[in-house]
C-alpha cells in the first residue's frame, strides 16, 4: 500500500469525509467485538509481552540490554546469548541449569528478583555503599548488578556476565557482589549471600517466571506484580432481606475486565469471582493495575448490577477489597388488592358496586407476609401482618391511607426510593370484613384458566419472585382480584280477599294470577342484577304472581337496596283495590321481607282486593195478561259455591238487589227463613260482612229459580242463568214471564257465546248463544226449534245466520240451547236480534219474533288495532341502516274473539312530504323491487291484548333520516277485520340512522401527537363509532396517509410507505356491546427513514363483512394526525474533576460528555458511543502507548485502505478528500450509508443519501481482520460507550472518556457522539467546530514562595537548625492521585545546588490533592551558620506523578522563591512610618485594603485565565465572572 504525501494528508485533514470516516470507526467500535479489532488484552499467566527497550545499562566497560515485562525489569539469565526481540512469549516456572558442576536452587533467582532492583524487597542498605569506583549508585548500576547475580544463579556463569569488564570492576564484584572471590574463596558478606540467605514471602515464588525465548536467544526472568480483588457483598436494604430465605448473598458472580468499554460490552474478560455464603468472593491472581468488575450473575433474590466498578489492584499479594451493596429485588406493587362485584365481570376501569351498596370501600383484609417461596408457607412464621381497607373503587395498596383504623398493623417495607414495596416471599390475604351491602359467604379466586373457583379456606395466596434481571423493581406480584357477592334477600306476600280477609276467593273469582311488580328504587348510578339481568333505578326487576294466596321470591333474589312492590294485575273477578306501592329495603343477606297478616314481625299486612260485586233486577209478569206478579219468591244460587238466598217480588212485581232499592243490611237474607218480605235485604259472601256500598252478588255465575207459591200455581216456573262479571253493574234481566201450563209458549235470551254478555265481536265466525225456555208442550214428543238472526237496522235476515235443533221433551216445561254461527264483519256497530220458531211435524207451534225485545238483542262491536314500531336493538324509534335491520311492531288489539286464529300483516312504507306539504306513504322495496311485508298468525286468549310483528330486512340502502311507517292489517281468514295505516302516526314510525365514525390518532408509546421515527413505530388510532348493531361483528381497517403541503400551501395526500416500501395498514375485528363505543386500531411499522415533520393521517373504514358502513378519511382532520419527530442529541464536554472546559494534561485525565437527548422512546434500550477527536488535525485523538510512533503517512494509508476495503475507488476517494464545496452533502451521511451497506448491516441513514452503493459486498470478518492488522492505530483511539433505557422522551446521559493527555498542553479535543438502537443510528452529534463538544488540555503548574519557618519572612538567621518553608501553589492537578514534590535550594551566587557538609540541601514529599488547585509546604532543614551574611538561597521545585515530571518552578531570579541569610534590615526611625504609641488603626485598615486588593487581583487573574479558556465564553454567555 502506497505512502501518502504531506499534501494529501493536509487535504484529508480538511475533509469532512475523513472526519466522518473516523466517526465510522466509532460505529465499528460499537458494532464489532473488540477482539476483532486487535486490541491486546491482559495476557494470561502463560504468556507475556517482552519489550526490548533498546537501551543498555553499562557497568565496568560492558553493558546489558534493558528489557521489561509489563513495566518491570526482565533480567537476562544467559549473557552469552543474543538479546530477544520485543514480542509475546510463553512463560514457565523458573528453572536453573548446571554450570561447573554446580546447579543452584531456582528459589535463589526468586529471592534475587525480590531483593534486586525493581523488586518489592529492594533495599539499598543491603548493597555496598558505593559503586566500585566510589561514586554513587544509579538505577542502571542496580539493574546491572542484579543481572550479574541472576546470571550466576541460573547457570553458574557469572563470567559471561563480566566478559569485557575491566579488572577493577571484576575484582569488586568478586569481593562484594558474588559469593566467591574469583580465586576459590567464599565471601560471606557478599550481596549474593544476603539475597539467598534471607527469607521472602512464600507468595512471591508463585509470581516468578522465566520467559521462554527461541533457541540461541537469552532466557529472561522476571516476576508478576500480582494482587487480587475481594468483593464483600452486603444487602442495600437489610430491612427487606434480614430473616428472609428468599435472599442470599451466595453465588454472586463478578466478571473482571481490563477496560470499562470491555465491561460495558461484556467482552475480553480476564477473570471471575463468586461469592460464598457470607457474601465474600475473591479473584485469582491479577497483575497490578486498573480493572473493571461487573456483576454478571446476581445472587438469589437480588437485582443484577450492570454498572461496572473500577478497582485499582495496587498492592502486591494483597486483596483490593470492594464492598458492594446489593440491591434486593422487590415489587412496589401499585395496587395490592382489587375487589369487584362478584355478579359482574371484573372491569379495571369501571369497578363499581351494585345496587344500594355505596361503593366497594371498607372491605378489610388481613395480609400476612411469609419469608419463603415454599408451597408450605405456613411452616414459617409470618414476619409482618397488615390490616388494609379498600377504597371506594375496591382497591388498596401499601400505604398509610389504606391501613385499618381499628386494628394494629406492622410497619410497611420500604424500597430504595423510600416508597412502600413487597419483598420476595409469600403473601396471604384473608378478607375479614366485606364492604357495606356485601357478604363473605362465598370466596372465589381465579384458576389458571381464568375461571372463578371457590376457595375452601378463604385465603388468597400470592408470591413475589425475583427474575434475575438488573431491575430492582420486579413485577411478579399477581394482585388478588377478590369478588364479593352482594347481600341478597327476598320478599313473600299474601293476597287476601278484602271482605273476608281470607286467602281463598269469593264466588268464581280467583286470587291466583294476581301480578306484582318489584321495582328497584335506590337513587344510584349502580345497576341492580336480578336473575342475571342488570337493571337501573326505576326498572321492574321482578314480577311475581299469586298462587294459593301467596307469592314470593327466594331469599337470594334481590340485591342489597331499596325496592317497591305494587300490584299491577288483579286476579280474575277482583278489582285492583290495593294498588299503592309499598316500599321495603334489603339490608341483610338471606333477609326475607313479609307482607302478611299471619307472619309475626312482618313488614306490613297482606295485600287485599275487593271482589267485583254487582246486582240484578227483573220484573215478574204473567205472559197472557202482561200483568206484574207480586209476592213471587226466587232463589238465587251461586254455581261456584252453592250459596243461595231468596228474593221476593214487590207489589209491582219487581226484584232489585241494589242497596239503593233495599239495603243489604236490612234483615239480610231474611227471606231464606220462608217469611217472605220484599223489603228484606240480600247478601252473598260467606264470612263477608254486609256492605251497603257495594253490590250484593260477588263475581260468579248464578241461577235464578222461580219457587212455587200460591200465586204461580198452574204456571210454568221460570229458570234463568245470569253472570256477574262487572263491578258495580246491575244486570237487567228485564221481564220474566209466566204462562199457563196448558198454553205452548217460548221465552228467549240471546248472548255472546264467548262471555255471555250482550256485546259480540264483528268476526267472520261470531257465535250467538240463544237460551230458549218453553212451556205447555207435550211430554216425550219431538219438536224443532229454529232460530234466525235479523239486522235490526234494516229488519232483514242476515244471510246464513240460522240454527236449528230437534229435541224430545221430557216434561211440558224446559229449555234448549242453540248456537248461531254468523259472519258479522259487515255489521259493525249494528244491533242484531234473534227470532225463534217452535214447530212440530212441520207445523208452527209458537213463534217469538219481537224486533225490539232486548232479551233477544246483541250489539256488534268492531275489532280495533293500534301499533307501535321500534328498533329491536334498544327499543327507540331510530333504526340503523344495517343489512339485517330489525323493526318490532307491537300491534295492540281489542274486540277479537279468543281462541280464534288471526293474521296480522304488516308492510313497511316510506313516509314523504310532497311540495304541498301533504304526507304520502309509498311501499319500501327491497333490493329485488319487492315490498317488505311480514305476516304473523296468532290466537288471542282474551278479547284484548297485543302481538309483535317482526320485520328483518336490509336497510343498508336507506339514507340517514329516512322515515319508515309500518302499516298493519288484521285478518280473519282472507277478510280484513281491522287496519291501522296512518302515515302521520309517530308511534308507527321509525327513522333511519347510519353508522358514523370519528378517529383520534396518537403515538402508541406515550399517547401524544408526536411519533418517533424508528423501527417498530406504533400509531394507535381510536375509532369512536356511533349507530352500530350490538352483537354484530365488524372489522375496522385503517391505512396511514402522508399529508403533503406544497410551497403554495396546497394540501394533497399520498399513501405512507414504511422502510421496505410497503403501505401501512392495520385492522381490528370487534363486536360492539352498545351502539356507541370505541375500538383501537394499532399500526406497527418500520419508519426509521421518515423525515422529521412528516405528517401522518390515519384513514379508517368500518366494514360489515365485505360491505363498508362508515368511512373517516379527512386529510385535514387534526384528530387523525400525528407528526414524526426524530431522536436528537446535543453534547457538552467538560473536565471530570472540576466540571469546567479545561482538562488537565495527565495520563489519567477524564472527560465527561453530557449527551442531552430528545424524542427517545421511554423503555427502549439505546446505546451512546463517543470518540475523542483532535480539533487541530480534524482526526481522532491518538493517545496512549505508541501514539507518538504513528506517522501522518500511516494514518493516511489506514484511511485509504479502509475506504478501499469498503469498495471506494481511488477516484471516488480523491473526490471525497477534495476541498468541500459549500453545497455538498455531508460526507458523514454519505459515508455512513456506504459503510453500513457494504458491511452488510442495515443502512441507518437510508433515504438521506443518494450515493448508496449496493453492488459491493463486504464481509465483516474481512473488515475485522483489516482492523486487527492496524491495531497499532485502532488501539490509540479513545472510545466510550454506554447503554441506557430512558424513562422519559427527553433527558441526558453522561459519557466518561479516560484519556492520556500527557504532552497535549493547549490541544483542543472534541467529542463526537452517536446514538444507536436496534443496530441503527438514531442520532449523531459530530461537529468539529462545536464549542459545547470541546475541551482544552491545560498543563499542571506550580508557583512557590520560600520563607523562614520561624517568622515567615524572607530573611533567615544563620542558625545551625535553620528551616526554609517553600509554599507551593499548584493548579490543574488530578484529585485523588498521588504526587511527589521534589525540591532543593540553590546558591544564587554560584548558580549551583546548595551543599552543606557534602550533602545537598534537598527535600521530597508525597501528597494527594483533594482539589485541582491548592497549596502544599515542603521544608528544607540545614545548618545555615556556615553561610555568610547576605547569601541568597533560591528554592527550586519539581512535581512528579507516577515518576513523570508534570510541572516545575526553577527561576533563579524569582524573589518569591528566595531567602537571604542574615538579619532583616532595620526599620527607619524617620519617614512616613508609624511610631510606637501612635494610633495604628488607619494604617492597619489601609494594609488590609491593599492586601485584599492584591489577593482579589490575583484571584481574578487566575479565574480570568481559566474563564478565557472556558468552553463557555463569559461574554458569549453574558455572564460576568464573579470577582
Amino acid at each position: 500500500m502506497q505512502d501518502y504525501t504531506p499534501n494529501l494528508i493536509d487535504k484529508m485533514r480538511e475533509s469532512r469525509f475523513c472526519r466522518a470516516l473516523f466517526a465510522v470507526v466509532l460505529i465499528i467500535g460499537l458494532c464489532l467485538p473488540s477482539a476483532l479489532l486487535g486490541v491486546r488484552q491482559a495476557e494470561a499467566a502463560s504468556t507475556v509481552y517482552l519489550r526490548n527497550s533498546g537501551a543498555s545499562a553499562t557497568y565496568g566497560g560492558y553493558s546489558t540490554t534493558k528489557c521489561y515485562v509489563d513495566g518491570k525489569p526482565a533480567y537476562c539469565a544467559q549473557p552469552s546469548k543474543a538479546t530477544p526481540s520485543s514480542g509475546t512469549y510463553s512463560t514457565s516456572k523458573i528453572t536453573t541449569q548446571p554450570g561447573g558442576g554446580v546447579q543452584h536452587d531456582p528459589s535463589t533467582i526468586c529471592k534475587t528478583l525480590y531483593f534486586g532492583y525493581g523488586g518489592p524487597g529492594f533495599d539499598p542498605s543491603m548493597w555496598p555503599s558505593t559503586w566500585y569506583d566510589g561514586t554513587a549508585w544509579t538505577a542502571d548500576r542496580y539493574f546491572a548488578v542484579t543481572h550479574i547475580i541472576i546470571s550466576d544463579f541460573y547457570s553458574n556463569d557469572a563470567g559471561s556476565a563480566l566478559a569485557g569488564c575491566n579488572s577493577s570492576f571484576r575484582n569488586w564484584v568478586y569481593g562484594n557482589i558474588l559469593a566467591y572471590d574469583g580465586h576459590g574463596g567464599y565471601v560471606d558478606s557478599a550481596l549474593q549471600n544476603k539475597f539467598s540467605w534471607s527469607d521472602i514471602p512464600s507468595w512471591f515464588y508463585d509470581l516468578c517466571f522465566q520467559v521462554n525465548t527461541a533457541g540461541g536467544v537469552q532466557t529472561m526472568v522476571s516476576y508478576s506484580e500480582l494482587g487480587w480483588i475481594g468483593v464483600q457483598k452486603e444487602s442495600a436494604n437489610p430491612e427487606l432481606t434480614d430473616g428472609n430465605d428468599c435472599y442470599s448473598l451466595e453465588g454472586a458472580e463478578y466478571t473482571i475486565y481490563k477496560t470499562e468499554s470491555d465491561a460495558n460490552n461484556n467482552k475480553n474478560s480476564v477473570g471471575k469471582l463468586t461469592t460464598n455464603d457470607k457474601g465474600y468472593g475473591a479473584s485469582d491472581w491479577l497483575e497490578l493495575g486498573t480493572y473493571w468488575i461487573k456483576e454478571t450473575k446476581a445472587p438469589e433474590g437480588y437485582a443484577l448490577d450492570n454498572e461496572p466498578i473500577k478497582v485499582q489492584v495496587n498492592e502486591v499479594a494483597k486483596a483490593t477489597k470492594v464492598t458492594v451493596e446489593e440491591e434486593p429485588q422487590n415489587d412496589p406493587a401499585s395496587i395490592l388488592i382489587g375487589k369487584f362485584d362478584g355478579d359482574h365481570t371484573y372491569n379495571w376501569e369501571e369497578n363499581i358496586a351494585q345496587a344500594k351498596a355505596p361503593s366497594l370501600a371498607g372491605a378489610q383484609f388481613e395480609v400476612k407476609f411469609y419469608p419463603t417461596l415454599d408451597e408450605d408457607y405456613s411452616s414459617v412464621e409470618p414476619l409482618r401482618t397488615w390490616y388494609l381497607e379498600t377504597d371506594e373503587d375496591g382497591y388498596c395498596d401499601l400505604s398509610e391511607a389504606f391501613l385499618s383504623k381499628d386494628k394494629e398493623s406492622d410497619q410497611f417495607y420500604l424500597g430504595k426510593n423510600g416508597n412502600t414495596t413487597l419483598p420476595l416471599g409469600t403473601l396471604t390475604f384473608k378478607e375479614i370484613k366485606a364492604p357495606e351491602g356485601y357478604n363473605l359467604e362465598e370466596i372465589y379466586d381465579y384458576d389458571a384458566n381464568g375461571n372463578l373457583v371457590p376457595l375452601e379456606d378463604g385465603i388468597y395466596v400470592r408470591q413475589v419472585t425475583g427474575d434475575h434481571s438488573g431491575d430492582i423493581d420486579v413485577d411478579t406480584f399477581n394482585m388478588p382480584i377478590v369478588p364479593n357477592y352482594v347481600d341478597r334477600g327476598g320478599i313473600s306476600i299474601e293476597k287476601r280477599d278484602l271482605e273476608t280477609n281470607e286467602l281463598t276467593p269469593q264466588g268464581a273469582a280467583s286470587l291466583d294470577g294476581t301480578t306484582f311488580d318489584i321495582v328497584f328504587e335506590t337513587e344510584t348510578d349502580h345497576v341492580c342484577m336480578v336473575d342475571d339481568i342488570d337493571y337501573k333505578t326505576g326498572d321492574v326487576v321482578k314480577t311475581i304472581k299469586i298462587k294459593d294466596g301467596v307469592a314470593s321470591t327466594d331469599d337470594q333474589c334481590l340485591p342489597y337496596g331499596d325496592y317497591s312492590i305494587r300490584e299491577t294485575t288483579p286476579g280474575q273477578g277482583y278489582n285492583l283495590t290495593d294498588g299503592e306501592k309499598r316500599y321495603f329495603s334489603i339490608t341483610e343477606d338471606h333477609q326475607m321481607i313479609h307482607y302478611s297478616d299471619a307472619v309475626e314481625g312482618a313488614e306490613g299486612g297482606a295485600f287485599k282486593n275487593q271482589v267485583k260485586r254487582g246486582d240484578l233486577k227483573f220484573i215478574k209478569k204473567l205472559e197472557l195478561t202482561e200483568n206484574s206478579m207480586s209476592g213471587i219468591p226466587f232463589k238465587i244460587t251461586s254455581k261456584t259455591t252453592g250459596e243461595s238466598h231468596i228474593v221476593v217480588t214487590d207489589e209491582n212485581g219487581e226484584v232489585n238487589t241494589e242497596a239503593s232499592w233495599n239495603k243489604h243490611s236490612y234483615n239480610t237474607n231474611g227471606n231464606d227463613s220462608g217469611d217472605y218480605d220484599p223489603a228484606n235485604g240480600i247478601w252473598f259472601g260467606i264470612n263477608a260482612p254486609v256492605n251497603d256500598e257495594v253490590g250484593a252478588l260477588p263475581y260468579d255465575d248464578y241461577t235464578i229459580e222461580e219457587l212455587p207459591c200460591d200465586k204461580n200455581t198452574g204456571l210454568t216456573l221460570v229458570t234463568r242463568d245470569v253472570k256477574i262479571s262487572r263491578d258495580s253493574v246491575t244486570i237487567d234481566i228485564r221481564e220474566i214471564e209466566n204462562h199457563v201450563t196448558e198454553t205452548e209458549s217460548i221465552v228467549t235470551r240471546a248472548t255472546d257465546a264467548i262471555d255471555s254478555d250482550k256485546l259480540i265481536t264483528a268476526d267472520t265466525e261470531a257465535v250467538i248463544n240463544d237460551h230458549v225456555e218453553y212451556s205447555g208442550l207435550k211430554a216425550n214428543e219431538q219438536y224443532t226449534m229454529t232460530a234466525t238472526l235479523m239486522d235490526k237496522q234494516t229488519g232483514e235476515t242476515i244471510p246464513g245466520a240460522t240454527a236449528q235443533v230437534t229435541f224430545t221433551t221430557k216434561a211440558a216445561n224446559g229449555f234448549v240451547e242453540m248456537q248461531i254461527p254468523v259472519n258479522l264483519v259487515d255489521y259493525k256497530n249494528h244491533d242484531v236480534v234473534v227470532f225463534e220458531v217452535l214447530s212440530q211435524g212441520g207445523s208452527v207451534v209458537v213463534e217469538h219474533q219481537e224486533i225490539d225485545d232486548s232479551e233477544q238483542t246483541l250489539h256488534v262491536v268492531a275489532p280495533e288495532i293500534g301499533t307501535t314500531a321500534t328498533d329491536d336493538a334498544d327499543g327507540d324509534h331510530k333504526i340503523i341502516n344495517d343489512t339485517e335491520a330489525t323493526i318490532i311492531d307491537t300491534v295492540r288489539y281489542e274486540n277479537l274473539v279468543p281462541g280464534k286464529e288471526y293474521t296480522a300483516t304488516g308492510t313497511l312504507m316510506v313516509k314523504a312530504i310532497d311540495e304541498d306539504g301533504d304526507v304520502e306513504a309509498t311501499e319500501l322495496l327491497d333490493k329485488d323491487g319487492n315490498p317488505i311485508t311480514v305476516t304473523t298468525q296468532f290466537t288471542p286468549k282474551s278479547t284484548s291484548g297485543s302481538i309483535d310483528v317482526v320485520f328483518v330486512f336490509d336497510a343498508s340502502m336507506l339514507d340517514s333520516g329516512t322515515q319508515i311507517v309500518v302499516f298493519e292489517k288484521v285478518l280473519r281468514g282472507d277478510v280484513v277485520i281491522a287496519a291501522h295505516e296512518d302515515p302521520t302516526d309517530s308511534n308507527q314510525t321509525v327513522e333511519t340512522i347510519v353508522p358514523e365514525i370519528g378517529t383520534t390518532a396518537v403515538d402508541g408509546v406515550d399517547g401524544d401527537k408526536n411519533v418517533v421515527s424508528d423501527k417498530g413505530m406504533r400509531v394507535v388510532d381510536t375509532i369512536a363509532y356511533e349507530n352500530l348493531v350490538v352483537g354484530k361483528e365488524y372489522t375496522a381497517t385503517g391505512k396511514l396517509m402522508e399529508k403533503v403541503i406544497d410551497e403554495n400551501g396546497n394540501v394533497t395526500e399520498r399513501e405512507l410507505t414504511d422502510d421496505h416500501g410497503n403501505t401501512i395498514e392495520a385492522k381490528a375485528t370487534f363486536t360492539p356491546t352498545a351502539p356507541n363505543g370505541e375500538v383501537e386500531v394499532e399500526f406497527v411499522f418500520d419508519g426509521y427513514n421518515l423525515d422529521k415533520g412528516t405528517q401522518i393521517v390515519a384513514f379508517e373504514e368500518v366494514f360489515d363483512k365485505d360491505k363498508s358502513v362508515a368511512v373517516h378519511a379527512d386529510i385535514n382532520d387534526a384528530n387523525q394526525l400525528v407528526e414524526v419527530v426524530t431522536p436528537e442529541i446535543g453534547t457538552s464536554a467538560y473536565d471530570a474533576f472540576d466540571l469546567d472546559g479545561l482538562v488537565i494534561a495527565d495520563k489519567d485525565a477524564k472527560i465527561i460528555d453530557t449527551v442531552k437527548y430528545e424524542n427517545l422512546i421511554p423503555g427502549k434500550e439505546y446505546t451512546v458511543g463517543g470518540i475523542v477527536m483532535d480539533k487541530t488535525t480534524g482526526m481522532p485523538l491518538l493517545s496512549g502507548e505508541g501514539a507518538d510512533e504513528i506517522t501522518d503517512g500511516e494514518l493516511a494509508t489506514f484511511i485509504h485502505g479502509l475506504a478501499t476495503l469498503l469498495g471506494i475507488s481511488d477516484d471516488e476517494f480523491a473526490a471525497m478528500t477534495a476541498t468541500d464545496s459549500a453545497g455538498a452533502t455531508s460526507e458523514f451521511v454519505d459515508f455512513v450509508g456506504e459503510f453500513t451497506d457494504r458491511l452488510g448491516v442495515e443502512n441507518p441513514l437510508a433515504g438521506f443519501t443518494d450515493r448508496i452503493v449496493s453492488d459491493v459486498n463486504v464481509n465483516s470478518d474481512v473488515v475485522s481482520e483489516y482492523l486487527a492488522e492496524n491495531a497499532k492505530i485502532v488501539n490509540c483511539l479513545t472510545f466510550a460507550q454506554k447503554t441506557f433505557t430512558p424513562n422519559t422522551a427527553d433527558g441526558s446521559v453522561d459519557m466518561t472518556f479516560a484519556v492520556n493527555t500527557e504532552g497535549m498542553d493547549g490541544k483542543e479535543l472534541v467529542v463526537y457522539e452517536l446514538m444507536f438502537a436496534n443496530d441503527v443510528i438514531q442520532a449523531n452529534h459530530a461537529d468539529i467546530t462545536d464549542k459545547g463538544q470541546t475541551v482544552e488540555v491545560v498543563p499542571s503548574s506550580i508557583g512557590t514562595t520560600a520563607t523562614d519557618k520561624t517568622d515567615g519572612d524572607h530573611y533567615l538567621l544563620p542558625s545551625t537548625e535553620a528551616v526554609v518553608v517553600d509554599t507551593v501553589d499548584y493548579e490543574n492537578l488530578v484529585p485523588g492521585k498521588e504526587y511527589t514534590l521534589k525540591g532543593w535550594l540553590m546558591d544564587k551566587a554560584t548558580g549551583k545546588q546548595l551543599v552543606i557538609d557534602d550533602k545537598p540541601v534537598a527535600s521530597e514529599i508525597k501528597f494527594t490533592p483533594n482539589n485541582t488547585s491548592g497549596k502544599v509546604d515542603i521544608e528544607f532543614a540545614f545548618d545555615a551558620s556556615k553561610l555568610s551574611d547576605g547569601a541568597e538561597l533560591v528554592a527550586f521545585e519539581e512535581l512528579y506523578k507516577d515518576n513523570v515530571l508534570v510541572a516545575e518552578h526553577k527561576d533563579i531570579d524569582d524573589e518569591g522563591q528566595s531567602v537571604t541569610i542574615g538579619e532583616p534590615p532595620a526599620t527607619p526611625e524617620d519617614g512616613d512610618y508609624a511610631k510606637t504609641g501612635e494610633n495604628l488603626l488607619p494604617w492597619i485598615v489601609l494594609a488590609i485594603v491593599l492586601l485584599v486588593g492584591a489577593a482579589s487581583a490575583f484571584a481574578y487573574g487566575v479565574r480570568k485565565r481559566k474563564a478565557n479558556k472556558s468552553k463557555a465564553d463569559a461574554e458569549d454567555s453574558q455572564i460576568t465572572p464573579n470577582e
